[in-house]
């Protein structure tokens, strides 16, 4: 998933109207649902604004149609998914045009070229349960969403069909007490235009915590075959528990080199994880017991 960028500014000395910006994708791009953005730049006059009904398909159309007057400056962005690697650089043209009163802009073309080739594995973690006697804590939402700001890999997982839902810690307000049990998520998604080749996830066990025998599961791809649970032991199955004393071979290499004192959860995803949906997202969880 990659964004572009466009910027037109009117550095005429007479107003567009009926300014127009088209963009057909390229069939190997997939526009993102929702990820169009557009700006006038806070300059009075324009009457150019974004269409939200854009897709590159159906509708091409990037705004609807308005004016830009003397000096204005318009910007969107949006993102694309590219469907498969497309060997070469995918060329993505924009044309823009007026209804002639000068200067009349006809081509007004910008070539794009994307550079996103290559595998990609996106990992979001969430905590996504906290129990006490046996019961969910309250004063917590664990089923809503919470965009994280610095970072978009929580919506990639949503645009691609698996909202990352959980909060990413526990605020002050609901202090977890000896005995609690914390359940923790880690989301995944292969977004790249090639598959991921044995890619692994290790997380280790948290200070202040012990790791909750049994509590390894896996979503895998596609999401409708369901939960498996996962046992602890090495070589069973795609889920391993490191105990903190267990840093052999083939523990001692990325990702769990070290830095387990607690131990670490192992997941294998397999010697190829698919980046075609619906193939290409899932999710992993355990959990562990407050000390």
């Amino acid at each position: 998933i990659f964004e572009y960028t466009i910027t037109y500014r009117n550095n005429t000395n007479q107003p567009i109207t009926d300014f127009q910006l088209t963009d057909p994708l390229d069939p190997n791009l997939t526009f993102i649902p929702d990820s169009l953005t557009f700006t006038n730049n806070g300059i009075p006059g324009i009457t150019v604004t974004g269409n939200d009904n854009f897709d590159g398909t159906s509708d091409p159309n990037l705004v609807n149609p308005g004016d830009i007057p003397i000096g204005g400056q318009i910007t969107l962005t949006f993102r694309v998914k590219v469907n498969n690697d497309p060997g070469s650089p995918i060329v993505n043209t924009i044309t823009g045009t007026s209804d002639g009163n000068p200067p009349a802009i006809t081509e007004a073309v910008i070539n794009l070229s994307g550079g996103v080739t290559g595998p990609n594995l996106v990992l979001v973690k969430r905590i996504t349960n906290v129990t006490r006697n046996g019961a969910t804590i309250g004063g917590v939402d664990f089923s809503r969403f919470i965009d994280e700001s610095n970072t978009q890999d929580d919506n990639a997982l949503s645009q691609a069909g698996l909202t990352p839902v959980g909060v990413f810690q526990l605020g002050s307000d609901v202090p977890t007490q000896s005995g609690d049990e914390i359940e923790y998520t880690v989301y995944f998604l292969a977004n790249g235009t090639e598959a991921v080749n044995n890619a692994r996830i290790c997380d280790s066990i948290p200070t202040g915590t012990t790791y909750v025998n049994g509590s390894l599961s896996l979503v895998p791809p596609p999401l409708n075959s369901g939960s498996t649970v996962l046992t602890d032991g090495a070589g069973d199955d795609v889920g391993t528990f490191i105990s903190p004393l267990n840093l052999s071979s083939p523990f001692q290499v990325p990702p769990c080199a070290s830095g387990n004192p607690n131990g670490s959860v192992l997941f294998d995803l397999g010697p190829s994880l698919s980046n075609v949906a619906p193939n290409n997202l899932g999710l992993v969880r355990f959990r562990v017991k407050v000390d």
